[in-house]
């Protein structure tokens, strides 16, 4: 809260909110006597020794004067804010956000929302802590409007990674890609996953690291050759050349970590390879 409490110290420290010192305004105006080398006003005479001496009394001419610069005084100390221990209950410092100006409600802060949206939870969330962190309405708004920019920056550099993996893709697979694309459709949908993907699921996958494992998914499990006209439909189906499907699988380092760990799925899948290689081999023979 540095620029809250405009850099003043805890433990005690007074802040000025654009008031002059005590020795100034209607009190100093108020005070005549007590130059340099003059006498002292007459009706100090009827003070103690140890307060007739006393150099702030004797700047005021009479009993008036000194009224009306203790007035002063007392009006100027009223407009200074007492910041409070750092170790201060909240109550203590609860006061002092208030009377800096923090809204009297959460709800009261102006926070802008990320370009295109007109709801944002994290909008809502932030209010009540930006409320009891003391915050002031500019210095709430200014903080989520970082916050946006460092989301949207963050989703742009996003989406352009992907848009490059994705084209470096294209460029490695060249003819073949989108048939092995419309193989990783296939798949995409054969596993039950949001349809309203499917149709763009470069784009919306949105990783080439992710496009790519789909591809694999879809030549491990025989779609790429159904999209292509040869073999059965389906995860499972399009087991002609089983022997070349489990060479593949058995390079994949992380099936085969899967298979050696006992995973169910990579265990089905290689006992149903092995058995369609044996056939063929039977058959061939």
């Amino acid at each position: 809260m540095s620029e809250a409490l405009g850099g003043a110290s805890a433990g005690g420290a007074e802040l000025g909110l654009g008031a002059a010192d005590a020795g100034s305004g209607a009190g100093a105006g108020a005070a005549s006597g007590g130059e340099a080398g003059s006498a002292a006003p007459e009706w100090l005479g009827g003070l103690p020794d140890e307060l007739r001496g006393d150099a702030t009394l004797s700047r005021y001419k009479d009993v008036e004067a000194l009224a009306r610069g203790h007035i002063e005084a007392r009006r100027i100390a009223s407009s200074k804010l007492a910041v409070p221990a750092a170790d201060a209950p909240a109550e203590a410092w609860n006061a002092v956000f208030d009377q800096l100006g923090r809204p009297d409600s959460p709800d009261k802060y102006d926070i802008p929302l990320p370009q295109g949206q007109e709801a944002s939870p994290v909008a809502d969330a932030f209010r009540p802590i930006a409320h009891q962190l003391g915050l002031l309405p500019g210095q709430a708004k200014g903080l989520a409007e970082f916050w946006n920019g460092q989301m949207d920056a963050t989703q742009a550099a996003y989406f352009a990674k992907g848009e490059e993996e994705i084209g470096a893709l294209k460029s490695e697979l060249g003819a073949d890609y989108e048939a092995k694309k419309a193989a990783a459709k296939a798949t995409y949908l054969k596993l039950g996953l949001p349809p309203e993907f499917a149709d763009e699921l470069d784009q919306k996958v949105g990783s080439g690291a992710l496009m790519r494992g789909f591809i694999k998914l879809a030549e491990a499990t025989g779609e790429h050759r159904r999209v292509d006209g040869d073999g059965e439909a389906g995860l499972g189906a399009g087991l002609e050349n089983a022997e070349a499907q489990l060479t593949a699988l058995y390079a994949d380092k992380s099936w085969r970590e899967k298979l050696n760990a006992g995973d169910s799925v990579a265990a089905a899948q290689q006992k149903r390879l092995l058995d369609a290689a044996k056939a063929q081999a039977t058959r061939q023979r």
